[in-house]
């Protein structure tokens, strides 16, 4: 295949492309034939989800402490919501829980927490604005494959 063709775009109802996503960063972009973008967003997006996870730990993702924070990072898809679904039920589904507090224990509200909540978070908020490209795009896309009532194709 050649490197230098034109990516052709294929026709994508917007709310698919939207719903694609938010289901995978980039995916949407995929759907409607801009693959490298598809690629390289969703590359980036997941990634800087986890590099917060890594930095900060699981709890990061807390909708019942952190509501306006996970507000943005429920916009990542499954991937913020299952790790929120994880977190919330560590206990019960049998896997390593973390030592019961001391009697003084706060959650940690540390640099490096801070740090995973805003990355996990920031990677949400930037995957809203992809899953708003991608359903411009995909309409946009839609619309000048459509022709006016006189027949003639209109110029983009």
């Amino acid at each position: 295949m050649n490197d230098t063709a034109p990516e052709t775009k294929t026709r994508v109802p917007w709310p698919l492309a939207a719903l694609a996503t938010w289901l995978l960063p980039g995916l949407g972009h995929w759907l409607i034939g801009e693959r490298q973008r598809g690629a390289i967003v969703g590359i980036t997006l997941v990634g800087m989800f986890l590099v917060g996870l890594i930095v900060g730990g699981i709890d990061v993702v807390d909708q019942r402490r952190d509501p306006l924070w996970f507000a943005g990072q429920v916009m990542i898809g499954p991937l913020g919501v299952g790790t929120a679904f994880y977190h919330r039920h560590l206990d019960r589904v049998g896997l390593p829980s973390p030592p019961p507090p001391a009697p003084a224990y706060e959650v940690s509200v540390g640099r490096i927490n801070e740090l995973g909540t805003l990355y996990c978070t920031l990677a949400g908020v930037l995957n809203l604005m992809v899953i708003l490209d991608a359903a411009g795009r995909a309409d946009q896309v839609g619309r000048s494959r459509k022709q006016p009532l006189g027949g003639r194709p209109q110029r983009t």
